[in-house]
């Protein structure tokens, strides 16, 4: 009788009940490990490895951090800030490049991509191929 309350209790309330939990369990798991391997792939293709930043206080992501397989260094990375979903600038137009380390050594023909042409891919892709080219002469390989 007891069990009964608590489990039409529980339905009133609107807590999962021991099903539902799994399911949502199974869900979880399961779009965690998709997103891994959407991130993964993400990488091989492009060379970049993509981390969304959520503001402390959870909700929408804030920003996006790359990291390109060509730099070794950690703290080389890009961030960009993006706006909120279904804002006017949630195309594009509006994203950022944040102040870090490698933005700040960046030479002015890279980010020129940006601030001139407006264009991320192509930014993102010239940063990839110069950096390229930088390891290759350096192990003594023509591109």
């Amino acid at each position: 009788s007891s069990s009964s309350s608590t489990s039409s209790s529980s339905a009133i309330l609107g807590a999962p009940s021991g099903d539902a939990e799994r399911r949502l369990d199974r869900l979880k798991a399961l779009f965690a490990s998709r997103m891994a391997a959407v991130r993964e792939a993400v990488y091989v293709l492009t060379g970049w490895k993509v981390d969304l930043r959520v503001a402390p206080t959870g909700g929408e992501p804030t920003h996006v951090r790359l990291r390109s397989v060509f730099f070794s260094e950690e703290s080389h990375c890009l961030d960009f800030a993006i706006p909120p979903a279904g804002s006017d600038g949630a195309d594009g137009a509006d994203v950022q490049m944040l102040d870090t380390e490698l933005a700040r050594d960046l030479p002015l023909d890279l980010t020129a991509y940006l601030s001139v042409c407006h264009s991320i891919p192509a930014f993102l892709s010239a940063v990839t191929l110069a950096q390229f080219e930088k390891q290759t002469q350096t192990m003594g390989v023509a591109p």
